[in-house]
């Protein structure tokens, strides 16, 4: 961990005209012999704007007949600090602490015009990064001073390295996922196989330098996903071009090399010829990296590429489909993990969706990443307000408002149907069958599309391939063809169907609680169940209400035969089961019934609502 602390009681001056009265003053002085990037801090009188002539503290020095501020003593009073408090103290560079991982930089603030930054900031640039926002932004970034000086400096222990450390800070934030994806690789490469060729030579900073150059160089169309490979070999061009002539310009501060104490002439060329290597080999030496096994997962990529006979481009797109059904699954787990909803009023959780819904809404504007997320957890969110809304008002039973329709509109874009669904059971609940027998239609329409992928973000079910070559069977995944699981929590509980409450209150004894786990209990309290199933169940409850038993008797038997079809791959199979049964219980038929229920608790002996529907109906037939 790397924390800076900048000390604000000291005041530092560009010029004598910055001095402040009563404050500790140091003025930033540069020798003609001086690196650009260091400084000496000459003390300055707090009670007029003239220089010290007498040593101010223990932490002052002489030099040249000046009264500066020692680097030195500064980082040497920090360690016996650190040393008294915890016994042990750590310096590396600029940073003194009490662990190996936690590296604490004492800073001094400079606020103003400095002529480093200004000449970055109008220096012409080849192409479209850092962005006019950027610059201007950077103008205002306040820079800091830490104590160390250049390695080579007779007066190291005397100077301060400047560091434009929030410009680069604002920097990095701007990067896309692309762009950091890019940086990580070469943090790794420079781990797991630079650093066995020059030791401690190439650091951190050096790849996010490389990385700032490339970016300029390079059109922003490349930085693409599909295109990390290339946009790797690019950096590694550039690094290898600075090796090539010893030379890592600093990005900001010009005349400093990043090379100078870190890497001689003879590891330049050393790690020139490694990198030479690599790319001539097309990155080959990749498989070496075991950071998060790293190069085992790419080895296994080209194992499966030669032994299943897909190219390259077929296994690129097998990962795509791979994350982008993380990404779906996980969705619901992203947005469930805001609210714990089993013990909150209803009130008091609809105020905490809206909030959460305002404070998505920042993220619009922002990357192309913030915005992709805020937008599909908004709409997540917006679901859930309607249905909590409509809960409310089917309970109170009054009319449902234009704005919760809205909110559906601006929501059903989740996936295929299982929005949509929560729609047409709020439409049975309030009592609007012909519009929820419209919206089921509609629904069945878009399910009944050829390449339709059930994804259940409970994950409450059978168990998938989710190999890469499973997903190479996957068409390519979008909302468009996504059909999630339908799932109600307790406070949208009057807008399911009344059999699906007892679905949320599936234990009954003591062993039921313990058997669960903190996962399960994030949908032990909610109604959960297969679109499919929810569908052909709300249109049998749909066309009975309207008296249509022809279209009653057809979705009951078409939901006989998609349990039958699905029951090796269909999610909440036991609920399946149990809605099953409740069909055939109204349709009189209780040995059915019976035999759905005893089906599903074979399947779930445990946290199964079908024990209450075995009570429940005991007396009717028997089971």
């Amino acid at each position: 961990m790397d924390l800076l602390v900048c000390n604000n009681s000291v005041h530092v001056m560009i010029s004598l005209g910055d001095w402040r009265k009563g404050m500790e003053n140091v003025l930033m002085v540069k020798e003609d012999d001086m690196n650009p990037q260091q400084y000496l801090l000459q003390i300055i009188s707090p009670n007029c704007a003239s220089p010290e002539t007498e040593l101010y503290d223990e932490l002052s020095e002489c030099y040249k007949e000046r009264i500066v501020l020692s680097s030195g003593r500064c980082i040497a009073k920090a360690m016996g600090r650190y040393n008294n408090i915890s016994g042990s103290s750590n310096n590396a560079g600029p940073s003194a602490s009490w662990s190996k991982d936690v590296d604490v930089v004492q800073a001094l603030g400079v606020s103003g015009s400095l002529q480093e930054v200004t000449k970055w900031i109008d220096r012409i640039r080849p192409g479209h990064w850092p962005t006019k926002e950027l610059l201007s932004e950077a103008r205002d970034c306040m820079c800091f001073l830490v104590p160390v000086g250049h390695p080579f400096s007779k007066t190291k222990h005397i100077e301060w390295r400047l560091s434009p450390n929030l410009i680069e800070r604002n920097l990095m934030f701007n990067l896309n996922v692309t762009q950091i994806k890019c940086y990580i690789v070469l943090k790794m490469i420079k781990k797991s196989l630079f650093n066995s060729v020059v030791d401690d030579g190439i650091t951190s900073f050096h790849c996010k330098t490389v990385l700032f150059y490339t970016l300029e160089r390079t059109p922003l169309h490349f930085w693409k996903e599909q295109n990390l490979a290339f946009l790797v070999k690019q950096c590694l061009h550039t690094l290898k071009r600075m090796l090539k002539i010893g030379l890592c310009p600093h990005y900001i501060i010009s005349g400093v090399n990043l090379f100078e104490g870190k890497l001689s002439r003879v590891q330049c060329r050393k790690l020139h010829t490694y990198v030479m290597k690599l790319l001539r080999n097309d990155l080959d030496e990749l498989v070496k990296i075991g950071i998060d096994n790293l190069g085992d997962r790419l080895m296994s990529f080209e194992k499966i590429r030669r032994d299943f006979g897909l190219s390259r481009d077929m296994l690129n797109a097998c990962i795509v489909k791979k994350l982008d059904y993380d990404r779906i699954s996980y969705r619901f787990y992203s947005t469930n993990s805001l609210f714990e909803f089993r013990n909150k009023p209803v009130n008091v959780v609809l105020h905490e969706l809206v909030v959460a819904l305002h404070a998505l809404m920042a993220y619009r504007n922002g990357s192309a990443l913030e915005s992709r997320v805020s937008s599909e957890i908004s709409r997540d969110l917006l679901i859930s307000i309607a249905s909590v809304q409509s809960s409310i008002r089917i309970e109170n039973v009054t009319p449902l408002l234009p704005c919760i329709l809205e909110c559906f509109k601006c929501g059903l874009q989740t996936d295929v149907a299982s929005s949509r669904l929560k729609l047409a059971s709020i439409l049975l609940c309030s009592g609007h069958l012909d519009s929820a027998a419209y919206v089921l239609k509609d629904v069945k329409r878009r399910m009944s599309l050829k390449g339709a992928k059930f994804i259940c973000r409970c994950r409450r079910g059978h168990e998938e391939d989710k190999t890469l070559l499973g997903f190479a069977r996957f068409t390519p995944l979008s909302d468009t063809n996504i059909v999630l699981c339908v799932r109600f929590s307790r406070q949208e509980l009057h807008c399911v169907p009344p059999i699906l409450l007892f679905e949320m209150k599936r234990g009954i004894t003591e062993d039921d609680i313990k058997e669960r786990n903190l996962g399960k209990n994030i949908y032990m309290e909610d109604a959960s169940v297969d679109a499919g199933v929810f569908l052909y169940y709300l249109q049998y409850l749909t066309y009975g209400g309207l008296k249509n038993r022809e279209q009653a008797e057809m979705a009951y038997v078409a939901l006989q035969e998609y349990i039958i079809e699905h029951e090796q791959n269909m999610y909440h199979t036991e609920t399946g089961l149990n809605l099953l049964g409740h069909c055939a219980e109204m349709e009189c038929d209780f040995e059915m019934a019976a035999d759905m229920f005893r089906k599903s608790v074979e399947i779930f002996p445990t946290n199964n609502a079908a024990h209450w529907h075995i009570l429940r109906c005991s007396d009717r037939y028997s089971l």
